[in-house]
């Protein structure tokens, strides 16, 4: 996506009509060029004979995700939704045709290439606390963002899985969607999205906002999750059939 580098922005009663707007342009471009790009690498996958050259389909499967960044990019939409949607569709159809050297290789591929993501874009996360000069400081407006982000996980997890429960054997437990809502970390993707442009100080005040909810996400609420299994007595380790055939025989 593009933006103006020198252009304040101001705030009026349109602007957030406006924004809202944008926000959905750009996520159904980018939910369309993931999940064509996805069904295409499936069909391509599926009707043709590439899985006889192992190394061909897995620099198939690389290219095209990689493209899926680039064409939403020079469409101003978001390279990172899209390769998101992509990927979701990739796993779902496309991994199901490759054959069992290329699942393999891209597997490992991925997992490195996400280990080395995760490690640079936190050690990133680290230095901009106390490197970036684009931040600007709003306690209140912080406090507010990341309250909200609690209160919304919450309207989303417990509606939800009280309807699964409506269809679910066994139920989903109370204790467990205590720690679905606990450990809604913001992270990678997050801080991404909000460093891409810091022109204004409305997007400074983004930036320093997120990277203050992803900080306190990550080392509060990552680090008390673990204890707070244990205070829950939560088990560990469970197989998901055992569990229910315990369930259907008690």
């Amino acid at each position: 996506m593009k933006y103006p580098q020198n252009k304040q922005v101001s705030f009026n009663e349109w602007s957030f009509i406006e924004a809202i707007l944008n926000f959905i342009s750009i996520f159904i471009g980018s939910f369309f060029v993931g999940t064509s790009i996805g069904c295409i690498t499936a069909l391509i996958t599926k009707l043709t004979k590439i899985g006889m050259f192992p190394l061909l389909e897995t620099a198939l499967i690389l290219l095209m995700s990689y493209s899926t960044f680039l064409i939403s990019e020079v469409a101003n939409w978001s390279g990172i939704v899209a390769v998101l949607f992509c990927g979701i569709t990739q796993k779902h159809y496309t991994y199901h045709n490759l054959s069992y050297a290329t699942s393999i290789r891209v597997v490992q591929i991925f997992e490195l290439l996400n280990f080395l993501a995760e490690s640079f874009i936190f050690s990133y996360i680290g230095l901009s606390v106390f490197l970036s000069v684009d931040h600007k400081w709003d306690i209140k407006f912080i406090s507010v963002v990341f309250v909200s982000i609690q209160v919304s996980r919450a309207i989303a997890v417990y509606p939800l899985c009280l309807l699964l429960n409506l269809y679910r054997n066994p139920p989903i437990p109370c204790i467990y969607m205590h720690i679905l809502t606990w450990s809604g970390l913001r992270g990678a993707m997050a801080f991404a999205l909000a460093i891409r442009n810091t022109a204004s100080e409305i997007r400074q005040l983004m930036l320093t906002a997120t990277l203050t909810t992803v900080i306190i996400s990550v080392i509060v609420q990552g680090g008390l999750t673990l204890p707070l299994i244990k205070l829950l007595k939560i088990k560990n380790n469970i197989n998901p059939e055992v569990e229910e055939i315990n369930y259907a025989i008690n």
